[in-house]
């Protein structure tokens, strides 16, 4: 019987026992098999037995027994053993194998919420509308109002690509784009320029729904409170579609805020993500636009960054300790679709530990 060895760059899915989702391996199997298609499908088989996630096939072949045989060792101990029925299954994790789930040892920062909002804006000189202000309104109001400007703020708190009809589209859009093995990985610049718009298109239904009902909550508050000399701004503020870097976010509002509404005027784009190793954790913020000018706007940035500082240097006094609201880690998502696997990527960043000699 022949025996087909695949090598596959994978990640632990959130039902894994042990790992978190962030912790990737590469893992190595050795099937005893004469059909290769077979072969695939029970290498993928078992890898969602164990909880794991395919990321990318790295090596798909047949073993030469000649020279499995030659090596001699473990590798034809465990050549033998698959030949006979029994699959061969290595994992070398490439994260801190000990930042465990029941012992986590990264850090994450903690979550910008609303409330930190609330800081942003009042350092800017602007304030939460009041219960006098709103109370007599029954429709939906803004949040602030700053300088000439009513503003509202929206949240992105949930992974876009979590949603099963979303992910029936990218996987339609990407399936002209054949991958080498059962796994596609969704890299957007793969895309023609045309597909790469129906991607943008895809992915960006969330911040369209936010940038529409948001125009209509300023559109409401002006009237109501008769501040017609008013113009509106949105806060976007992205906390949890880490799948959407802060680039595209910055394409995506200024797109919808220009296109679809008639009472918003500017769009501030806040992200935040941490990427980590279980050991190391690289903590980002983002605002946009970058450095405008010296009116509301300006502002804003300016107290952004300024309750950041604040933010992180209260967080720096507590050791950096795990925060009851926290930043969770960038993860993996991954989705089948007529089975062919979807698997979209995070950053990795090297381990300051040393790696032995």
């Amino acid at each position: 019987m022949d025996v087909q060895r695949f090598i596959i760059r994978a990640f632990p899915s959130e039902k894994h026992a042990r790992y978190n989702p962030w912790q990737a391996a590469t893992v190595v199997m050795l099937i005893g098999e004469n059909d290769k298609e077979k072969s695939q499908r029970i290498a993928l088989f078992e890898l969602s037995k164990r909880n794991w996630v395919p990321e990318k096939f790295i090596r798909r072949d047949t073993m030469i027994e000649d020279l499995v045989r030659e090596e001699g060792g473990d590798l034809w101990e465990a050549y033998q053993k698959a030949q006979k029925g029994k699959i061969f299954w290595l994992e070398d994790s490439e994260e801190i194998p000990f930042s465990t789930k029941d012992k986590p040892i990264f850090i994450s920062a903690p979550r910008l919420t609303e409330e930190f909002i609330d800081r942003v804006v009042e350092g800017a000189g602007g304030h939460r509308l009041t219960k006098a202000e709103a109370a007599e309104y029954k429709k939906k109001n803004a949040d602030y109002i700053l300088d000439d400007f009513v503003i509202e703020l929206k949240d992105l708190q949930q992974e876009g690509l979590a949603v099963s009809t979303r992910q029936k589209k990218i996987a339609e859009l990407f399936s002209k784009y054949p991958s080498e093995g059962p796994v596609q990985q969704l890299d957007p610049f793969i895309l023609s320029d045309f597909d790469f718009k129906k991607y943008m298109d895809i992915v960006g239904t969330p911040v369209k729904k936010r940038i529409l009902t948001a125009n209509k909550q300023i559109k409401t508050t002006i009237k109501q409170m008769g501040l017609n000399e008013h113009k509106g701004i949105v806060i976007l503020l992205n906390t949890g579609y880490s799948s959407i870097p802060h680039k595209f976010l910055k394409y995506l509002g200024k797109r919808y805020a220009s296109k679809d509404t008639s009472s918003v005027t500017d769009v501030v784009l806040i992200s935040s993500w941490t990427i980590t190793n279980g050991f190391d954790s690289v903590v980002n913020f983002a605002f946009s636009p970058h450095k405008p000018d010296d009116g509301s706007l300006g502002k804003l940035y300016e107290s952004f960054w300024q309750n950041i500082n604040e933010l992180m240097n209260e967080w720096a006094k507590t050791g950096f300790m795990p925060q009851k609201n926290q930043q969770d880690p960038m993860k993996p998502v991954s989705f089948e679709h007529e089975n062919q696997v979807y698997t979209f990527s995070v950053p990795k960043i090297e381990s300051s530990i040393p790696k032995p000699k």
